[in-house]
């Protein structure tokens, strides 16, 4: 690793943050991580097309999210056990006000 030549501010391969990130992925199947990189691919493509850089914002969001959701083991069962039809209007909840109540 020593070879591997740095930008100005990016972190190194073994920052625990990047460790925890590559733990989480390890775990989600092969559709989880399919649509992980169709994510990244689609936010490097709109900000090398439009020059936003708010594409590559809420990319770095999205997947710290991602992290946070499906780093918690109960959280990450839910997930996989949650119906695929559509719920019903009562049963849904502000995906904000879920992610900031996490975070607490």
């Amino acid at each position: 690793m020593a070879d591997i030549n740095f930008y100005p501010g990016e972190i190194p391969l073994d920052d625990p943050q990047v460790v925890k990130a590559m733990q989480v992925y390890d775990i989600l199947n092969s559709r989880e991580q399919r649509e992980i990189f169709r994510t990244v691919y689609r936010a490097a493509t709109a900000f090398k097309r439009t020059g936003d850089i708010d594409h590559l914002v809420h990319l770095a969001e999205s997947i710290k999210t991602t992290i946070l959701l499906h780093g918690d083991p109960a959280i990450r069962q839910a997930i996989l056990d949650a119906p695929t039809e559509p719920s019903p209007a009562e049963d849904l909840r502000d995906v904000a006000d879920l992610v900031r109540r996490l975070r607490e």
